[in-house]
């Protein structure tokens, strides 16, 4: 048995025949995250609706969190201005000894 049209009634909030939706998502493509589908009678007050939205939206971005891998440490001309530093360093202490 298929749904009928769901109507958009806040981010996250769809009215259809049979009451409201809440879904929750963030990412995009590949790193995209949903959460399960919670559904609530017709009647449901809007406000514990989004409530749960916002719930919902904070357990994805923890989930986030704890599965993205920690930046690399940047490489390009910081890292090499060290390195030269580092040599002229060695340079003038042979120098001076």
């Amino acid at each position: 048995m298929s749904r009928s049209a769901r109507t958009r009634i806040a981010l996250g909030i769809y009215q259809d025949a049979y009451g409201y939706s809440v879904m929750a998502s963030i990412g995009s493509g590949t790193r995209r995250l949903n959460a399960p589908e919670i559904r609530y009678p017709r009647g449901t007050a809007l406000d514990i609706m989004k409530a749960r939205w916002e719930i919902e939206k904070q357990k994805l971005k923890q989930q986030q969190q704890a599965t993205r891998a920690p930046r690399p440490e940047p490489h390009g001309i910081g890292e090499r201005l060290v390195l030269a530093l580092e040599r002229i360093a060695d340079q003038l202490e042979k120098r001076t000894t």
